[in-house]
């Protein structure tokens, strides 16, 4: 795809867990090197969103600007003020950034428990997973409370599981548009109570 795209093409970059919202979009009027989306984050189900915590996932920049994939993942997700010098040596550092407040949705974990398990074990803080003893009933309780105990702004010297933080079911007209059309598809990965 990106040998046959136009130098003025844009290009998003996201894992496969981040949907970027492009309703209402036009990269056009997008003059900075590169931008990214703020998605919601969403936990179990597709519905389930965990509040006050905003994701920086889909990153984008025009293909003659692309140096590779993982450089354009790798810059942080600030935009830098004019005095900050450093950011004209570092190449994840950038001044030249536009923002996406309302930029999609990024889904974690819409798996079953036990694939959870199997996945946390698997994961690069293993070591704290494994030291809180999780099992995939107690991830299925978490569920059916609408809670998770993953502590997304822990230090990184603090274990990460164990404090536990509510879910919001969140409306789904807000959901993406092909998640709207296909509840029925969907039903087993919608919190419809």
């Amino acid at each position: 795809g990106l040998k046959s795209a136009n130098d003025e093409d844009m290009i998003l970059i996201s894992d496969v867990d981040e949907i970027p919202n492009l309703e209402n979009i036009s990269f056009n009027k997008y003059k900075n090197k590169i931008i990214q989306f703020r998605q919601e984050m969403f936990y179990y189900k597709f519905n389930l969103k965990l509040p006050n915590l905003v994701w920086t996932g889909t990153k984008g920049c025009k293909k003659n600007k692309l140096i590779s994939p993982q450089w354009l993942r790798n810059i942080k997700d600030k935009k830098y003020p004019f005095y900050r010098i450093d950011t004209l040596f570092r190449k994840d550092r950038y001044m030249d950034v536009n923002t996406i407040k309302n930029g999609g949705w990024h889904f974690t974990r819409i798996i079953s428990p036990e694939e959870i398990h199997i996945k946390e074990l698997d994961t690069e803080h293993h070591d704290e997973y494994r030291a809180s003893k999780k099992t995939p009933d107690r991830i299925r309780d978490l569920i059916k409370r609408r809670m998770i105990d993953h502590d997304h702004l822990a230090d990184s010297r603090e274990n990460k599981f164990g404090k536990e933080f509510p879910l919001i079911k969140l409306d789904i007209n807000k959901m993406p548009k092909y998640i709207r059309e296909n509840q029925i598809k969907f039903r087993s990965w919608l919190d419809l109570n």
